[in-house]
């Protein structure tokens, strides 16, 4: 009897490589952006870039984590096993640096909301409102991830996989 694919894999791994694709798109540019543009810029407005650790981490962490995504996307749509346990590490990942933004933002809120009256008095409204939209789509990838990590652990998917 020859085993089935299902859709639902064949799917996601051309949405995994296409999301992918456009990581490894965005860190070429921010390469560009960082080296070519950021010293013009500087001069134009005269002032100096202040690069901390987070900008450095975060110029070599996501190339290397969209090309390994990538990578892993065209071995899950070859059904390999270490592609989709690559995969639930990625959306782990993704669930745990959107939760971490979740909770920075309502932080944020909270720390802040006696000086958004001071910025200008109309401003309340729209900095509620950018952090409730925020909240909403950090809690949204949330759901997301977990159930994409649900999905690829259930015996179903595991089954379509070969080592």
């Amino acid at each position: 009897m020859e085993k089935r694919n299902s859709q639902f894999v064949t799917i996601l791994s051309w949405i995994f490589m296409l999301v992918s694709a456009w990581g490894i798109l965005s860190s070429i540019l921010g390469a560009l952006w960082l080296f070519l543009l950021d010293d013009i810029l500087d001069s134009l407005f005269e002032v100096d870039s202040d690069y901390s650790f987070w900008d450095t981490y975060s110029f070599f962490f996501y190339p290397i984590f969209s090309i390994v995504c990538f990578i892993s996307a065209v071995y899950l749509l070859k059904r390999k096993n270490w592609a989709r346990i690559t995969w639930i590490a990625a959306l782990g990942l993704v669930f745990a640096y959107e939760f971490y933004g979740f909770i920075s933002m309502i932080l944020f809120v909270f720390e802040n909301r006696d000086s958004f009256g001071s910025i200008h008095n109309d401003m309340d409204g729209l900095l509620y409102t950018g952090t409730g939209f925020g909240l909403i789509v950090s809690m949204a990838l949330c759901a997301l991830s977990a159930w994409l990590m649900y999905r690829l652990s259930s015996a179903s998917v595991k089954g379509e996989f070969t080592r």
